[in-house]
């Protein structure tokens, strides 16, 4: 996989975009971070599997996170399910109160 510089993106940005679609994939570095990828899209049928399988991966990536922070914390199954539900409730009456404000 090709990284580039952002600076490199902004000077010469038909190479990056050629990179990335030949490799399928390019990074892109700020201040010597991976801060954005550039995806060539070609192998997806539609933008609309990209864009799902996009929203699955980031869903997934968020339950790895949460399951992990879970785990540090040693919370069981039924404290996390405990937070879930208070948390819910909470929204829920935060939106009564904006209704009857109204």
């Amino acid at each position: 996989m090709n990284m580039f510089t952002s600076s490199e993106l902004a000077t010469t940005t038909k190479k990056v975009c050629g990179e990335a679609r030949r490799q399928g994939c390019a990074l892109i570095t700020t201040n010597g971070k991976a801060d954005l990828a550039l995806i060539d899209l070609s192998s997806f049928e539609t933008i609309n599997e990209f864009v799902h399988v996009y929203d699955r991966w980031r869903a997934e990536s968020t339950l790895r996170r949460m399951r992990a922070h879970a785990a540090e914390i040693d919370m069981s199954f039924d404290e996390i399910e405990a937070e879930i539900a208070a948390a819910r409730s909470d929204k829920a009456d935060e939106g009564t109160r904006k209704a009857a404000s109204r």
